[in-house]
């Protein structure tokens, strides 16, 4: 059998086709769990807060308020006493009990790394990504994200965990060390789905709520607009375990599994479903360690300094300190 030149180009132009076509079907590329970086230029190229200033509101005269339609204004009433109501004794006295079993904490974050539990790694920064996410941790304790909380010793769960000394920029508008809704992801985790959020400042949320939409520092760094959640912390007070629960949009509790993962912490609910998606993600253990004056309302104020060694199912690579 013989071949023409031109037949074995032929032939060997079919066979690298066919071999590009085997290495494009089994190669997969990790997908981001950011957008692309290019949403950041294009919110820094535009002034999002550049806006006309309202127009200052300018009294009318009764006559002018009439001529267009208007009522006249009320009179002004000089000598009214001003009303101070009197609250009834029971709210207070509720109030008072309800009080009497909430315990303050402030403190840091420690984290871990899973294989080895008694070796904590450094501690949760209080510095963040380019897309307003928590990213690393260090040894030094000058660089902690240092939080606060307030929790009822007889069901410590749905607590709100401020950032004491996160970025200023969140401090007023989303003061809370908080879920936010992934990119690539819906507001849901569950085993078998890839979806996660990111752990960043957000705003309030009651406790229980489901995903919904708030001023996060994800939404300021990208002006994309994601879910979130605030009270989702538990706390175990003789362990000193920190961890949370998602709520999804159908108001189920889903699996919460903190990992490392693309240089950042993210939060899922299925590791081998991420990982066939968004490629490695290293389970980790963030201890919280609460050197804190705890302050109990009680009839005489107590106070004494603890020591608490936290768990969670937190994250970090220790290899990268």
């Amino acid at each position: 059998m013989r071949f023409s030149a031109s037949s074995l180009l032929a032939l060997l132009a079919v066979t690298s086709s066919s071999l590009a076509a085997v290495v494009t079907r089994t190669t997969t590329t990790p997908q981001g769990i950011n957008p692309d970086p290019s949403v950041l230029q294009n919110v820094a190229a535009r002034n999002l807060n550049a806006r006309a200033p309202a127009p200052a509101p300018v009294a009318m005269t009764n006559a002018q308020r009439m001529a267009r339609g208007l009522p006249p204004k009320a009179p002004v009433r000089r000598h009214d006493k001003p009303h101070h109501p009197r609250p009834s004794s029971l709210p207070q006295y509720a109030a008072f009990f309800a009080r009497e079993s909430h315990t303050s904490a402030m403190g840091y974050i420690l984290v871990t790394k899973s294989t080895d539990a008694s070796a904590p790694s450094g501690y949760l920064t209080n510095s963040q990504n380019r897309f307003g996410e928590y990213q690393s941790y260090s040894t030094n304790v000058t660089q902690a994200l240092k939080v606060s909380f307030s929790y009822d010793h007889t069901a410590p769960s749905k607590i709100e965990i401020t950032a004491v000394n996160g970025p200023t920029s969140q401090a007023t508008s989303a003061p809370f060390f908080g879920g936010i809704q992934g990119f690539s992801s819906t507001p849901d985790l569950a085993v078998g789905s890839s979806n996660y959020f990111y752990l960043g400042s957000v705003a309030h949320t009651a406790a229980g709520a489901i995903p919904a939409g708030g001023i996060n520092s994800f939404k300021k760094a990208t002006n994309i607009a994601e879910d979130i959640e605030s009270s989702i912390w538990s706390l175990d007070p003789p362990s000193g375990a920190l961890t949370c629960q998602w709520i999804n949009t159908d108001g189920s509790t889903p699996p919460c599994i903190f990992v490392y993962t693309q240089n950042q912490y993210a939060v899922i609910g299925d590791l081998t479903a991420f990982q066939n998606t968004f490629g490695p993600a290293e389970v980790v253990i963030i201890p919280g360690e609460y050197n804190c004056v705890v302050k109990a309302v009680y009839a005489s104020l107590s106070k004494h300094k603890d020591h608490i060694s936290a768990r969670s199912d937190l994250l970090r690579r220790p290899d990268s300190i």
